[in-house]
Formats: C-alpha cells, structure tokens, sequence
C-alpha cells in the first residue's frame, strides 16, 4: 500500500542489508549504472521486493487558522521534537518555506507528501534562511530570488490554494524537513503569529513490517551487496537507482526483530547501532561491496562478528522527499 506522506522534506528511503572487483575511491562505491529488474545480479547478496520491508504512513499535518492577507509573525522558538520523533531544537532551523499549492486540498497534498510525489508543477515556494539571533521572521521576509512574498496578493482566501510551512535542517528545497503545518487564511480570524508545533511526534505515523526482510549471507565473504532486482521501495513506490547515495550498516546489540520494528525511524541515531557502517554511494549504481564502508569506531567493514543481536543494511537517499528507508533488510550470518 502507498504511503500517505512525509513530504520532500526530508528525505527519503533506506536499504538494510554482494562480489565486485573495481576499486572504490574516496568512499564512493562503484557498480552497474544500468537500471535493474532484468539486469543480471553482480553481487552475492541479494536484495528482491519480496525480502525488502513493507511498510505504511500516514501523514496529519496541523492546521492553523490567520487573518487573510497578514503580514504572519512566524516563529519556531519552542521545538522540542520533529515529525520523526527525534529530538529537535531552535537551532536545528536553518531555512523556512512558504508554499502556495494550486488545486490540491490538504489531503492530497499529504498524500503525495508522503509519497515523495508532491507535483512541483502545482508549487510555488519562496524560502527564508535564519539566523542564529533569531527564532522569528516576517512572512513578508520571504523570498525567491528578488521576487518577495506580498501577504495582500500572495495569502489570501482561495479555493483553489492551499498554504504550507516547512521548517527545516539544511536549505534544500525538499530535504531535512524537521516539521510542517497548513496555514488557513479565515474570514473573521484576527490570528496573526503562528507557532511551529513544539512536539512534532503525531504527525507522522509510520509502521513497518519486518517478518520477510531477512537475506541469509556469507560468514566469510565476499559480502557484496546488490540491489539491481528492486523494483519498488518498502512503501510501494516506483523505486529508481538514481536515488540511492548512502548505504548503512550497523549491528544492533540484544534487539530483536520486534524491537528493530519498533524503533524503524531509529535506524541511524547514533548510539543505536554499534559498530555502525557507512558507504556513499554513486548515483544509478545497483550494487556495493560491504567492505568499503566504513565505521568511525573499527574502520572499515571486515565480517559479521558480532552476535547476540541484529545486523541489518540499509539504502538511503539523502535528498529525497520522504525520510523514511528505501529498503531495509536483516542480515542473517550462516
């Protein structure tokens, strides 16, 4: 089942879970650039739609009711947690969107959000870096090159607009989303300041299903991953190879798979994981040899010694839409 969305806002999927002869510089993994599905695997470990989690999502994005055509007072002072559930703070806001989508009500926006199919073509947005002496801003502060937002002609009462905030980490349009709400311009209403949500956790709900997501490897190598049979990610969506840039691998002491679906969003918060395992990836590759990534703690990968708990990898994008995993997999040494 499609999700129902966390927006271009934060990112997107992740791929838990090969044998390659080329050279990997400076941590970039190399592979097939060619599309998958029919392609022949290169790798010994084998990622399919039928091993990848499934899961679902469901976006309900907060709405707040102003006074049409208001120059907004909008703030982010009290932040406390973002639509993940992570801990967030003031000064994890680097950048503000306004966005004025055209015919699409709430529910479809949230939908194509969690997605990551939000049709740009309906969009126009206009962006607000912060600073680190302020919590607060204008909603006339916002802009697009020199093209500013005009509250008396850009926020007005309209049934074929829908009006969004965005406050995110980073300042890529679409990326590093920390949390969102729907601004209502109401007849009558005499609101003029709005307020990020502090507690962002019921935003998204999100459950994922890790029963099938198992792949049997090699306790001595080689350990190279292959992903070129997928055709869609745990959500359902059409999956495409230019997306993947990061794979992760950790091994997560005393968890079972219950509690590994437990704290899905948790994957790569640090700590969770020890060792913990990274490799960039190049766009459209299908496949990556294990022993390139890299741990802060132990250097790079060299085999699954650990025990008593769960090594699962993961396929990320960084600069995708929805922040949730691409694909994720438990690895089982035998």
């Amino acid at each position: 089942m499609k999700l129902g969305s966390a927006l271009t806002i934060s990112a997107r999927r992740v791929v838990w879970a090969m044998v390659s002869s080329c050279p990997v510089l400076l941590s970039v993994a190399c592979g097939s650039n060619s599309p998958g599905g029919g392609s022949a695997t290169v790798g010994n470990i084998v990622i399919t739609d039928q091993n990848n989690y499934k899961a679902t999502s469901k976006l309900g994005i907060p709405r707040v009711q102003t006074k049409p055509q208001a120059d907004l007072d909008i703030c982010w002072t009290g932040i406390t947690k973002d639509f993940l559930c992570h801990a967030a703070s003031p000064s994890d806001i680097d950048s503000l969107n306004f966005l004025q989508i055209k015919n699409l009500d709430e529910s479809r926006i949230e939908s194509q959000l969690t997605a990551g199919q939000l049709d740009s073509s309906n969009v126009i947005s206009r962006s607000f870096q912060t600073t680190a002496s302020s919590t607060c801003t204008k909603l006339s502060k916002f802009s697009l090159d020199t093209t500013v937002v005009t509250p008396s002609t850009d926020y007005t009462v309209s049934s074929t607009k829908t009006y969004m905030l965005l406050f995110a980490h980073g300042t890529k349009l679409g990326s590093g989303g920390r949390t969102m709400l729907f601004l209502e311009p109401t007849d009558g209403s005499d609101v003029t300041a709005v307020d990020a949500k502090t507690d962002s956790c019921d935003i998204l709900k999100f459950s994922s299903d890790l029963s099938g997501a198992t792949i049997n490897v090699p306790t001595s190598g080689p350990y190279v991953l292959d992903w070129s049979k997928l055709t869609q990610d745990g959500l359902e969506n059409e999956f495409l190879f230019t997306d993947v840039d990061k794979l992760q691998l950790g091994f997560y002491p005393d968890f079972t798979v219950s509690k590994l679906q437990e704290r899905f969003l948790d994957l790569d918060l640090p700590g969770l994981a020890s060792p913990f395992y990274e490799l960039k990836i190049t766009k459209g590759a299908t496949d990556a040899d294990l022993t390139s990534a890299t741990s802060s703690s132990e250097g790079k990968f060299s085999g699954f010694t650990k025990t008593n708990g769960i090594w699962a990898v993961a396929l990320r994008c960084t600069t995708c839409q929805v922040p949730t995993p691409i694909a994720v997999v438990i690895l089982n040494p035998s």
